[in-house]
């Protein structure tokens, strides 16, 4: 293996780098698209062994897979897919096949993990599938000319499959290599407030909770793994000091989790002097005072945090595990120390009524947080909330392709998918309509190039659902 093309196919703009998450970016209000960081991680690797790589990102850079790829004349190709999207990406997979005689192509995601067996089967020109934590796989696959000896690849070779019975957990985190960010076009990928330059960055993996919708544990693990606070900052001094970068988005299925953990990130940022502005999540559960405070200290502006939902009944059978009561504190502290507040809330799931989703709004009103969003539950494979809508006959469409947060798949026990769908536009567009709101975000902006940020995103996001 001498050259790998790897790429987000042009098949919809997804967060497609974070496998539990995979949201249309045009589902979200106050969300910009974020940089592969999945593809960079491989691509360190790859490098490290030799490999030289393409990233491209297309549906943010826009361009033509089949014409990079006859300039690159790669080895191997690895397209980066989402639950939503798999089906059409396999089809560029097969027109680079078709297009560079002996190419060997694969696929990485959540989806595409759950079911590597089945695609391999019915999709005889996809050679293999990257299972469990990837980040390391393709680079011993480069040097490993048996892909048997590589943990968390299935393949197929000469007419068979090798199903891989290991799905690696990488426990050193500090063991990967930063990502490939000089093969990416970073100035793309911006804050959504104020368009300065703004990466992704890895800090932890693992959850310990067990909501039946998330991907999180099953990706992950339930084990919670966290990179050493001075690997995390050297990174972030990095992204400074080579590529002007001082906007990060963590990336953590909860950055809070660790308490000390927490605060000695916050140590080594302010003790190196490094002048950095992060946003983060957090359970409601995991956000004190202390940790809140230091927090604020190093850089950190904007909490997001998920809610879910206003309906205590929905908290207790999605199994999240806090009160609104926690809630409610956890968005008033951030609100007292001058975080930015980002408050995510999912309706649509199999119990829920027309009470359930006023109660859930009524409660996002009231804790009247900076940024909304009102997710419709997606019944990914391998989660409990999946085996819960086939049981009960409320798995409407089984193949995804084309939906997402905002589009559903599945209806509840009560309403239909085109009346949650309805709802959630409705309610998006009251909660960001309200006056007072309106007036709050633009008296409170800082420049002129927030408020036409501010404006720009109300338009493409929120009145268009009108």
């Amino acid at each position: 293996m001498k050259r790998a093309f790897l790429f987000n196919p042009p098949t919809g703009l997804y967060i497609r780098g974070e496998d539990r998450c995979q949201v249309p970016v045009e589902d979200l209000t106050a969300t910009s698209a974020r940089m592969p960081l999945d593809l960079a991680y491989i691509a360190a690797d790859l490098e490290r062994a030799g490999v030289e790589v393409l990233i491209r990102d297309y549906p943010v850079e826009g361009g033509d897979p089949i014409s990079d790829a006859l300039d690159f004349r790669p080895d191997i190709a690895l397209a980066s897919t989402t639950s939503f999207t798999l089906r059409k990406d396999l089809e560029w997979l097969e027109r680079l096949k078709g297009s560079i005689p002996g190419l060997i192509v694969g696929i990485k995601g959540a989806e595409a993990e759950a079911e590597d067996r089945q695609l391999l089967e019915s999709f005889d020109y996809l050679d293999f599938v990257l299972v469990g934590e990837y980040e390391l796989s393709m680079g011993r696959m480069a040097l490993e000319p048996d892909w048997t000896r590589v943990p968390g690849v299935s393949f197929r070779r000469n007419g068979r499959l090798f199903i891989s019975a290991e799905k690696p957990i990488i426990e050193d985190l500090d063991s990967l290599p930063f990502p490939a960010r000089h093969l990416l076009r970073n100035e793309l990928y911006v804050r959504p407030d104020t368009g300065e330059p703004q990466t992704t960055i890895q800090t932890g993996r693992g959850c310990p909770h067990r909501c039946i919708y998330c991907l999180a544990p099953i990706l992950s693990g339930q084990r919670l793994r966290l990179r050493s606070p001075s690997s995390l900052v050297d990174e972030m001094a990095q992204c400074v000091n080579e590529h002007g970068i001082r906007n990060f988005f963590t990336r953590a299925d909860t950055f809070t989790m660790n308490k000390k953990w927490t605060i000695d990130v916050c140590k080594e940022i302010i003790a190196r002097g490094l002048k950095v502005n992060f946003a983060f999540n957090s359970r409601v559960d995991t956000f004190d005072r202390e940790r809140a405070e230091w927090l604020r200290r190093a850089g950190g502006w904007l909490v997001a945090f998920g809610v879910e939902s206003g309906s205590e009944r929905s908290l207790k059978l999605m199994q999240k595990g806090h009160t609104k009561d926690e809630a409610r504190r956890a968005v008033a502290l951030a609100k007292e120390l001058g975080f930015a507040t980002y408050i995510f809330f999912i309706v649509g799931f199999p119990w829920e009524d027309w009470e359930d989703l006023e109660d859930t709004l009524a409660f996002a009103e009231e804790l009247d947080g900076d940024y909304l969003e009102m997710h419709i539950a997606v019944p990914f494979p391998g989660t409990p909330m999946y085996d819960m809508v086939k049981k009960n006959g409320l798995l409407v469409r089984e193949d995804m392709t084309g939906l997402g947060h905002g589009n559903p798949a599945a209806r509840t026990e009560h309403l239909t998918l085109d009346e949650i769908k309805a709802w959630r536009d409705k309610a998006i567009r009251r909660y960001y309509t309200r006056p007072g709101y309106i007036w709050r975000m633009i008296t409170r902006a800082k420049s002129p190039r927030v408020v036409a940020s501010y404006i720009r995103y109300g338009f493409k996001r929120v009145l268009r659902r009108g």
